[in-house]
């Protein structure tokens, strides 16, 4: 969906490295956002209790807790959440136009693009026989 809204910007800024870098930046941070949309959250486990614990005769009293230190954490933690990354918003879904047809992109960068297509449709293979359940085939390509 990028390539395929951006092709005359694509072929603007074919004589320019350092917009076609920039161009690159962009594009590589809308698909990292697309791909990481949520920062990680870490979870911890709190163990159970074995069976007959609560028999013990030398269980401690659970500490009191300092309500200034308390207070302390809850504020870091706050302060994290406001730093971190907005969420992304779930995308409506739409039809993506199919950008340039292969021949023009073949024609301009020659071998490196013929290597991904056939790469492609390795990939595309692959899937199929997966969906397939020819399994064997799958694990051969």
């Amino acid at each position: 969906q990028l390539v395929a809204y951006e092709v005359k910007r694509m072929k603007a800024e074919e004589g320019n490295k350092q917009k076609i870098l920039r161009h690159i930046k962009e594009l590589a941070e809308k698909l990292y956002k697309n791909e990481n949309p949520y920062p990680a959250v870490t979870v911890h486990k709190v163990q159970r209790p074995t069976e007959g614990c609560h028999l013990r005769l030398h269980q401690k009293p659970f500490p009191r807790l300092d309500e200034g230190t308390v207070q302390w954490i809850i504020d870091q933690a706050t302060a994290k959440l406001q730093t971190a990354p907005p969420t992304v918003k779930a995308e409506k879904k739409c039809m993506v136009p199919s950008g340039p047809p292969i021949a023009a992109i073949l024609e301009r960068n020659g071998n490196a693009l013929a290597n991904s297509a056939r790469r492609l449709e390795v990939v595309r293979n692959c899937i199929s026989y997966v969906f397939e359940n020819k399994m064997l085939e799958a694990k051969k390509v």
